[in-house]
């Protein structure tokens, strides 16, 4: 009993640490950066690692400690591990907690899979030799990959893929990315459809989301309402119609694409209201670059600095220094195309 007592609190122990771990980690952060590419995320990126929280390191712990990793792995991995994806998302964080500790990190690694999972551990011994072989291709590659345009290189990568997990293995390890290039193509074709209004290339886009995610459609979309539908209101086709009608009409359609891909009400609203503000900005934007090209016209040199500073200082207030470092870089916000419901 008191054996069993110390394990639990080893573990215990060893949870604290690594809820620290994570806490500074996503601290050193910041809000800005962009996410990490993962080889099992939709992207076709020469990136080879799928994205998992770090494990604690098991590397000279004591018997007890030992136990309480090994039972981290079972509670995190075991019961979902009939699945390629999670036997390849365990691989990958034990290749990320052992590589670098010398020669022998790999025997290390092995002895911890045979102890954690010793029914499963002639599949996961092997799986590890895929992951090592897919991960020295994409690094040997990796310049030749990205030299490829996208369908090229997209070929490449699932040859290479189906070669060393095979073919039914690899698509359930990259099924997202599979759904999403699924989706891709149904939304060019949206795109390119000539006489389509919005109304319609919106019921089609929810159409092939739910022939790409099936019952997991509306799953999807809780977790990337906003990134699918970025994807719609990028299509040009969408833009176009947007940008030809009037406000109140244009208002009306963002609201129905909206609600069409399942904002609630609160939603709606808040939108509405970065709407409105995004608006008013770019009426601003449209006078000054009207009063700026008139005053371009009629002073020069430190005259004509003056005049713009004052210019933007009284349309723009504390935003003003902003727009003159973005000018002296070359880049004119207002002259970006407008993009409705995106800026």
């Amino acid at each position: 009993m008191k054996r069993l007592a110390l394990v639990a609190f080893v573990a215990l122990a060893l949870l604290g640490l690594w809820l620290v771990r994570r806490r500074s980690e996503h601290a050193a952060v910041p809000a800005s950066a962009p996410a990490a590419t993962s080889s099992t995320s939709t992207s076709t990126s020469t990136s080879a690692r799928p994205g998992v929280a770090p494990l604690l390191a098991s590397a000279a712990l004591p018997p007890e400690q030992q136990q309480a990793f090994i039972a981290t792995l079972r509670a995190r991995y075991g019961a979902r591990l009939s699945s390629p994806l999670i036997q390849l998302k365990l691989i990958e964080a034990l290749v990320r907690e052992f590589r670098g500790r010398g020669p022998d990190w790999k025997a290390e690694l092995l002895r911890t899979l045979q102890a954690a999972f010793p029914d499963s551990y002639a599949l996961l011994s092997a799986r590890l030799e895929q992951w090592l072989g897919y991960e020295a291709w994409m690094q040997a590659n990796a310049g030749d990959l990205q030299a490829l345009d996208a369908e090229d290189r997209r070929a490449n990568l699932w040859a290479q893929r189906e070669a060393l997990f095979g073919k039914a293995d690899a698509e359930e390890i990259w099924a997202f990315e599979l759904r999403s290039e699924r989706v891709a193509k149904a939304l060019a074709q949206i795109d390119a459809a000539p006489d389509a209004r919005l109304p319609d290339r919106l019921q089609r886009y929810r159409e092939s989301l739910k022939e790409a995610y099936g019952d997991a459609a509306p799953a999807f979309l809780e977790r990337h309402r906003q990134e699918a539908l970025d994807r719609f209101l990028d299509l040009g086709s969408v833009q176009r119609e947007l940008s030809a009608l009037p406000a109140a009409e244009r208002s009306a359609q963002l609201r129905d694409i909206r609600s069409g891909l399942g904002m609630d009400a609160q939603a709606l609203g808040r939108w509405e209201q970065l709407d409105g503000t995004r608006d008013a900005r770019w009426s601003v934007g449209e006078r000054y670059m009207a009063e700026r090209a008139a005053l371009l016209r009629d002073y020069q040199g430190e005259e004509q600095a003056r005049r713009l500073a004052q210019l933007r200082e009284r349309l723009f207030g504390q935003e003003a220094q902003t727009l003159a470092s973005e000018e002296a870089s070359g880049f004119l916000r207002f002259e970006q195309p407008r993009r409705w419901g995106r800026n």
